[in-house]
This record gives C-alpha cells, structure tokens and sequence, in this order.
C-alpha cells in the first residue's frame, strides 16, 4: 500500500509530498512528467508539453542561468502545470497547494544547486517564451489581451511529441550537467 502523502512515479519510486527525500526525485522522472504535461491546460491548438517549454527557457537564457532554466517547472512534474487563473484561486499564500509546490521547488532547487527562488533572466525568459507560445498554440490575437504590454517574442520552433520533448529535456540536461559537474 502507497504511503500517505506519497506519489507513485514513473520510475517504479515514490515522492513524499509533504517531505520531498531529494534522493526520490529523479531527472528521468521529471522529464517523462513534464513530457506528459500539457501547457495552457491542454486548452492549445496543439499538444504542447512543459518539458517542450522548459527547453526553449533554458536556451534563451544567459549560459549561466540554463540549468535552472530548464529546471525551473520541475516541480510540476509532481504538482501539475496549474494555468495562473485556476493557480489564483485555489493556491493563493498560505495554501496547502503553494506549501507542497514551495517545498517541492526547494528540494529541486537545492539538489541541482539552483539558487533558491527563480533569477530575473529566468522569469523574463519564461514570460517571453510563454508569449511566444501563447501566439503560436492559442487563438489568434488572443495572447495579446494577457500582457500590458506584450513582450517581443521569440520562434518556438517545430511543436514536438511527448518523446522528442522528452529526450531533448534529457539530452539538454546532460549538456547543462556536465558543465556544472552534476551527475
């Protein structure tokens, strides 16, 4: 029987969600959840995955910030890809949700030595790159009505399946890792 608080993942292991073991969180989980993770809600033209988008960030980043880039959603891949209006109302401060994904995002972030809360060029990365998708996958012009003012954008490149994205966050991840000396 699963333990309470414990989600079975991919990889046969189990996460404690109220107290992540970073030993139990592993890269080849995060990158098949994230693979499977629909951005937008799944509301998009086209299927197009968190893992997918999480590339691209790491890839418009400054070389230093590319790790966290990429890692930036990891945490979704136990808590979900929330869409800021549904994320507003049942996550606010001080929710269970916001506890379990701050605790979460804090175990990722220190095992993979990221600093502690998202650098500025990874949240102007994320908002352009969430631009940039949001006026190719969703209804034309309607990406326009979510920024005051709307950042430039950026090609997100050919819309990848589950599997590509999966393997290029891995193969993205083993470049970034062997940089920085992680295994």
């Amino acid at each position: 029987m699963i333990p309470p608080h414990h989600m079975a993942t991919h990889s046969g292991g189990y996460v404690n969600l109220l107290d992540p073991d970073p030993d139990t969180i592993t890269l080849q989980d995060i990158a098949h959840a994230l693979s499977y993770e629909p951005r937008f809600g799944g509301h998009s033209r086209r299927f197009y995955c968190v893992a997918q988008h999480s590339v691209l960030v790491s890839r418009l980043v400054p070389k230093e910030y590319a790790l966290e880039g990429l890692l930036h959603d990891a945490h979704e891949a136990y808590c979900k890809d929330i869409p800021s209006p549904l994320k507003g109302i049942i996550a606010g401060h001080g929710s269970p949700y916001r506890s379990v994904e701050e605790t979460l995002d804090t175990v990722i972030r220190r095992k993979y030595g990221l600093p502690e809360s998202m650098s500025s060029p990874v949240a102007d990365a994320d908002r352009v790159t969430l631009a940039s998708e949001a006026k190719v996958l969703m209804k034309e012009g309607e990406w326009l009505k979510w920024f005051d003012p709307p950042p430039e954008t950026i090609d997100i490149g050919r819309i990848m399946s589950h599997r590509s994205a999966k393997a290029a966050f891995i193969r993205r991840f083993g470049q970034l890792a062997s940089k920085a000396g992680i295994s």
